[in-house]
């Protein structure tokens, strides 16, 4: 009697400890307050050690603070406009159901670290072998409505397994300060442009005007040529040298003088006669447009464009990206 009293004694604790949330700790609460609010700032704290990057559109960076039970963290930081973010993994899970289940204790903890009411937006797709279950979070509906999420956590079935992360937004570090001012006048607008191509036909040599950083896979400089009183920044690497700007709010003031000075860059560009342009899209307050060499005659284009612009509200930006490649 006293052994099978034993038995069940334990069998409840089991099922107890198996039921408890180890993602709703104080810790971890503490350890999401410390990260978001560092994503504010552009993740500096955060980000770690360069861990290469994708193409010229995003550097990647090892995450040095990591969430309590997540396996690994990596800060995705992008060249251009956009928003820099921070995605954790978590140990995969054999099966949906063990999947959703963790899923459904770190969507607890989350809420419970917010502490205040959260919009939360459920998606499902499938792309090939690939199985997607989303659940992203918003601050108010205005900000579901234009895309605008805080964080959202993410299952995805790939190669036998079921993988579980999460993905903190934050705010670029050169647009955190938000001043509402008129765009300030640029009237050699257009011949920066031109003489920016220039530059370009011999891999932006011309534009690289003060080394701000190096690695053993890029070298990054200051620009030489400045737009609307902000340089760009050029990054060489063994394969290709591009050429980005971005300007924040600080500069642009509103959505609506993000627009203008899109359009502005964008008449510019075409009228150069350089670029064979692609149907413009629109993505919630996101807006870009991509460009390839205009009468290109090899399959991979000597160099492209990307010009692109934000009309979030406090956050409005716009920039461009060209990327020319070595032979």
């Amino acid at each position: 009697m006293k052994r099978i009293l034993l038995l069940v004694f334990f069998l409840m604790l089991l099922k107890t400890g198996n039921s408890q949330n180890t993602f709703d700790t104080k810790t971890f609460h503490e350890a999401f307050k410390k990260i978001y609010t560092d994503g504010q700032k552009g993740f500096p704290e955060t980000k770690g050690v360069y861990n290469g990057y994708l193409s010229s559109f995003y550097t990647f960076y090892r995450a040095k603070i990591l969430l309590p039970g997540a396996d690994s963290g990596q800060v995705s930081e992008p060249v251009i406009v956009g928003y820099p973010f921070v995605k954790y993994s978590f140990k995969p899970s054999k099966t949906l159901a063990e999947a959703r289940a963790k899923e459904a204790k770190l969507r607890s903890a989350l809420r419970n670290a917010w502490g205040s009411p959260l919009t939360q937006v459920k998606r499902n797709d499938t792309v090939k072998q690939f199985v997607f279950y989303k659940t992203i979070f918003y601050k108010t509906a205005e900000a579901a409505r234009l895309f605008y999420a805080e964080f959202d956590t993410y299952i995805v079935y790939e190669k036998g397994i079921w993988l579980l992360e999460l993905t903190i937004n934050g705010v670029r570090a050169d647009n955190v300060k938000s001043v509402i001012t008129e765009v300030p006048a640029e009237p050699q607008l257009e011949k920066k442009i031109l003489d920016l191509l220039v530059s370009m036909d011999n891999f932006f040599t011309s534009e690289q005007k003060k080394q701000i950083n190096t690695t053993q896979y890029y070298t990054e400089y200051e620009s030489q040529s400045s737009f609307f009183g902000k340089h760009g920044k050029v990054k060489v690497r063994p394969f290709e040298t591009s050429f980005s700007y971005n300007a924040g709010s600080e500069i642009i003031g509103t959505p609506a003088n993000a627009k203008t000075v899109y359009e502005k860059l964008l008449s510019f560009f075409k009228n150069s006669g350089r670029f064979a342009f692609n149907q413009e899209i629109k993505e919630g307050n996101r807006t870009y447009i991509f460009a390839t060499a205009s009468n290109r005659k090899n399959i991979v284009p000597p160099y492209t464009l990307i010009l692109e612009y934000y009309a979030t509200e406090g956050l409005p930006s716009v920039g461009f990206l060209i990327t020319r490649k070595k032979d």
